[in-house]
């Protein structure tokens, strides 16, 4: 039998977007055509499951967004690969974040996010990346 983790990760996959209601009921939102009867049957089988992980996850998404500044899209991204234990693998040695030393970077708005510090490890500028910690960047060359 699969995980409620690995069958979250399954769904995720697919685009399905699970939520949680205000009376605590698992709701989705899948592309059509997606949900067949088998993933209705694994939802229904991994309801509790399910639920404390989405939950998890808007608490996680919640704490980076605000601690970090991470805008919500890269949070909640984070979240999920926390959550469901899917971090990212460390980078090819020489990538590493500026400010921790850190090597497992996430694709993210404007750059590369560190995995450890959470914070903007790597820039995307016009033609480049470049070293977020870097001070001055003169492009004029």
């Amino acid at each position: 039998m699969t995980s409620a983790k690995a069958f979250y990760r399954e769904l995720i996959a697919l685009g399905v977007a699970l939520s949680i209601d205000a009376r605590g009921r698992l709701g989705f939102d899948a592309p059509k055509g997606v949900m067949t009867d088998e993933l209705m049957v694994g939802m229904r089988s991994h309801r509790e499951d399910l639920v404390a992980i989405v939950e998890r996850i808007e608490e996680r998404a919640a704490i980076i967004e605000h601690d970090a500044g991470i805008p919500r899209s890269d949070s909640e991204r984070m979240a999920r690969m926390e959550v469901t234990d899917d971090t990212p693998e460390p980078m090819p040695k020489g990538v590493i974040c500026p400010w921790c030393q850190g090597r497992r970077l996430v694709d993210s708005s404007g750059g590369l996010k560190c995995w450890d510090c959470r914070r903007l490890a790597w820039v995307c500028v016009p033609g480049a990346i470049v070293r977020a910690d870097a001070q001055e960047i003169d492009l004029s060359i």
